[in-house]
Order: C-alpha cells, then structure tokens, then sequence
C-alpha cells in the first residue's frame, strides 16, 4: 500500500544534502509549512539513516508546490542544463535555426557570463560564432555588444585554454602512476593546487584540478591532506556555485575513497550511499566502491542487495572497467553470504564470455574473487588450471599496484595442499613474513586475517600455524 506522500517522498530521495541547503538559503516563503517541509527535506538528506516522515496532514497542494518549486530553481542553476543550452545554441547557429526570442536570450547571456562560469570556455566559443552570425547579418549594435565581450575576456579564455592543455599533460603522468604504478606525478601538486584555489579561474578547470589533486594523493597514499581541499570544495558547493548533481554525485564519491583511506568506513558509507541517489555513466563505479566500503564494515547482506539492485546496469554498460569490478564484488558478495555455488557458476560464465577482456581489464580483481568461489566449492583442480591457462602466477609476480595483496598466489598453494597435501607450513611462514612486513598497516593486516577466516572451513590448520609461528 503506498503511503499518502509516497510520490513527494520518492521525490525527497533523490535530493541531495548540498541542494537543500543551497534551497533553504534561497527560499523567501512567509508560509511557515512550507518552510518545516524544506527543513525536514534538508534534515533526511544529512541524516539517512534517521529519516523523519513527512506531516500528512499539510495541504498536499503545498508538497506539489514545493515539489515544482525545487525542479525549477536546480534547474535554472545547474551547470550542466546550461551546457546543454549552449550546444542547442550552437546548433542553431550553425544551422541558421535560431528564432528571434532566443537572439534574444543569448545577448541576455552575454550581459551575465562571467570568466568563474563553469563552462566559461564553452560559451565563450559560442559568443564568437553568434558575433560572426551577427556582422555578416548587419546587425552592428548586437555584433558590437557580443564583440565587446569577447574582447573584454579575450585574456581570461586563452588563460583556461591554456590550463586545460596543461590539465592534461599533468594528466598522463597522474594516471599512469594510478594505473601502471609507474613514474611520478607529485611534480604536479602546486600547480595543481594553485589552479584549484585560484577564485578567478573557471569552474570547469578548478574542478579538474580538484581530481587530479585526488589521484596524486592516492598515488603516494597521503590523503589526510585531502580533507582541507574537499571541505573547501563543500563550502563551494554549498553555496550553490558550479552546481551540477553530476558533479556532486562525482565529488560524494571522492569523499568516500577519502574517508576509506581514513578508515572512517561509516563516513564513507555516508557519501557513498548520496553518491548512488542519482543515475549516470559513473553509477556502477560508485555502486561497486560503496559495496566494498559494505563488505569492509561485514555488512554482507547490505552489500549483496546493493549490488542486485545495480545488476541491470552492470549487464548494459560499455564500461568494461566498471562492469568487470562489478562482477567481482558480487562474487564476494555471493561467497561472503553463503552462496559460492552461485559465485563459481556466475564468474565461470562471466570468464567464458569476457576472458581477453578481464585480462586487459581489472584481472588481478576478478581472478582473486574467482578463485575464492572455485576454492570454497571445492573445485581445486579447476583453481589450479586456471592459475596455469591465464599465467596468473607470474602476472602476479609483476603485479605494482599500491593496493596488491598476495591472494592468488596463496589460493593456488591452498589448492596444491588440498590436493597433494603438502605446503602448508611454508605457505604459513610466507603469510607471517608478509604479516610482519605489514606491521604499519593495520587495514592490511586485517585484510589478512579476513582471508584466513575466509579459508578455514577448507584448510582450518593453517590459521593455527599461522598464529603459531607469529
């Protein structure tokens, strides 16, 4: 039976904590239930796990109000509903479409655009086709107006153009650092810092920035110095400039990697779940980022839900990146609740279908989660073939990046035990000498552990040799 609100409340989950608080610094109403409405709405975005229901017996006109009030105002202020004006404007142009009232609409722009815009750069090569639309027309007093503002911030756009090409040479150091764990990219971080707090620059630069800010402190796993920069990026958000829920679906997810480098999982858990209110091409990237927050805080059914709600998403995307990440944490997910017949069949099927493109993509991810299925339903010697077809062992071996624990090649050893029923003391001393070498690293340490949890059931001495030898 659906609930009196059920509609405005559907509604109310799709808001955002950084929309409604932008909304009740703009609202003017004198009606005082409209105002509790807006409140509530802005106290269940910040409190999702305490959500306050909605008073029923206010005029449900005033919900429907309030309702088109809201669409109206993020729509007039996001960024991303501009930008797409802008091309529908450049369209016209180009195709000499363009009606008198929208002439009209686009000289208004050029009295209000601004070089801190976020897609300053955008409008900017939109005012120079409407000026050349407008000379060849003989339209002086509208060419000299669009002219003035091109010249008036000729300097500002060649400065963002420029920055945005410096953007992405910085870039190709970053992510190959990210990526291949290979070369630096901390050569990049005061520039980079510069142009993110530079006030005068456009908002699409400074948001980049921001980005690449992130990865950097990844890369060389100091991210404590991130928190500054994000609530700095909060206050900005805040206050309604360069809002876009794109962009702040983007920012809560960068928040979440924050706050699980920080260890503080329920923070992450917190943005994660703001980062999943919204659909676009980065959902399943923030489904599967949430899920292993989930999955870190043991809360297995929650996880495993989450990601069968994202499942039709996961078979359409073209993100092999994002959907080969899925596959592999919903075969934790499935393993980590008692269902690893259902993990094996659906990574087999997965592997049969996707096996050049796992390879190229994520392998380490996906086979570390495979192996767990085929080991926990007992198939070692598929476990073993496996290891053998794909090479793993020796890509392991070669294997750089930051976050590499050693699973594979502890799940083949498991397999070679369970079969001959040899190995098991020197596997034990390999884990205790990696133990130790982790001895600053408590989250890994723990990562450890959960693993010799995980196996026990299959080979329960090996957790005691471990604890022997430690």
């Amino acid at each position: 039976m659906r609930h009196k609100l059920q509609t405005f409340s559907d509604f109310a989950a799709t808001l955002l904590p950084h929309e409604t608080a932008w909304l009740l610094t703009e609202q003017k109403f004198s009606d005082a239930e409209k105002c509790a409405i807006l409140e509530r709405l802005h106290y269940n975005c910040t409190h999702l796990q305490q959500l306050q229901a909605f008073d029923d017996q206010v005029d449900k006109r005033k919900y429907t109000y309030l309702k088109q009030w809201i669409q109206d105002k993020l729509q007039d202020s996001d960024a991303d509903v501009r930008f797409e004006w802008i091309n529908n404007m450049e369209r016209k142009l180009t195709t000499d479409l363009i009606t008198p009232e929208e002439e009209q609409e686009l000289l208004r722009a050029l009295r209000r655009a601004k070089p801190t815009d976020y897609f300053f750069v955008k409008f900017y090569e939109l005012a120079n086709m409407f000026r050349q639309f407008l000379l060849i027309r003989l339209r002086h007093k509208e060419h000299q107006q669009a002219d003035k503002f091109l010249k008036d911030h000729k300097a500002a756009w060649e400065r963002s153009k420029q920055i945005f090409e410096q953007l992405h040479t910085a870039t190709l150091d970053i992510v190959q650092q990210y990526s291949k764990g290979a070369g630096e990219s901390a050569q990049w971080q005061q520039w980079l810092e510069t142009v993110f707090y530079d006030d005068a620059l456009d908002g699409q630069n400074r948001y980049f920035a921001l980005i690449r800010l992130i990865f950097i402190h990844l890369n060389y796993g100091n991210v404590s110095v991130l928190l500054d920069k994000l609530e700095y990026q909060d206050k900005i958000f805040t206050q309604g400039v360069y809002y876009s829920k794109r962009l702040l679906l983007n920012y809560y997810g960068q928040r979440l990697l924050l706050h699980s480098k920080l260890k503080d999982y329920e923070k992450a858990e917190y943005y994660g779940y703001l980062s999943i209110r919204g659909h676009n091409s980065d959902y399943l990237f923030y489904v599967n980022n949430l899920t292993a927050i989930l999955l870190r805080s043991k809360k297995h059914a929650q996880a495993l839900a989450l990601m069968k709600s994202a499942h039709e998403e996961a078979k359409n995307t073209r993100n092999l990146y994002n959907r080969i990440g899925f596959v592999a944490f919903y075969m934790r997910c499935l393993i980590l609740n008692g269902q690893s017949k259902h993990a094996d069949s659906y990574g087999a099927s997965f592997l049969k279908a996707y096996a050049r493109e796992i390879q190229e993509n994520r392998w380490h991810l996906f086979f570390t989660n495979y192996l767990a299925a085929l080991l926990q339903v007992g198939k070692t010697q598929r476990l073993l073939s496996v290891c053998r077809q794909y090479k793993l062992l020796q890509r392991d071996s070669e294997y750089t990046a930051a976050s590499y624990l050693p699973f594979i090649p502890w799940y083949y050893r498991l397999a070679e035990y369970l079969e001959n029923g040899k190995g098991l003391a020197e596997l034990a001393s390999d884990i205790v000498r990696f133990l130790k070498d982790q001895q600053r690293s408590s989250d890994r340490q723990s990562l450890v552990w959960a693993f010799l949890e995980e196996v026990d059931a299959k080979a329960p001495n090996l957790i005691h040799a471990v604890r022997q030898k430690l």
